[in-house]
């Protein structure tokens, strides 16, 4: 089932990083043995675990096991390995606020 049209939407994404794994860098399905790219496992409240990519051309700093992080990535999907995450930057304190805005708005009573 695809996750929407060819069109990578972004999200907001939070969770306590449980692993990073560095993933290697092919061409030609052939390792190069040069890492590209870490995978990064959140673990959430709700006791999800998404990875979320995190290429080392983006120049983002790798979060370090046992840290919190909020992040905007954007959500991809192929028909070989479905669907992934990757980051696009940390979240700023607008982002949040945006996201908490939304969340603590109360709905209008009907008259």
């Amino acid at each position: 089932m695809a996750l929407s049209k060819k069109r990578r939407p972004v999200v907001l994404i939070t969770g306590r990083v449980i692993a990073r794994e560095p993933k290697q860098r092919y061409v030609a399905d052939k390792p190069t043995g040069e890492v590209e790219r870490y995978d990064v496992t959140l673990f959430q409240t709700a006791h999800a675990t998404p990875d979320v990519r995190f290429p080392l051309a983006s120049g983002l700093r790798i979060p370090e096991e046992g840290e919190q992080v909020v992040l905007i990535a954007d959500c991809g999907e192929s028909d070989e390995w479905g669907a992934n995450f990757r980051a696009v930057r940390y979240a700023t304190p607008d982002d949040i606020d945006s996201a908490a805005a939304l969340l603590v708005r109360e709905p209008v009573a009907a008259k």
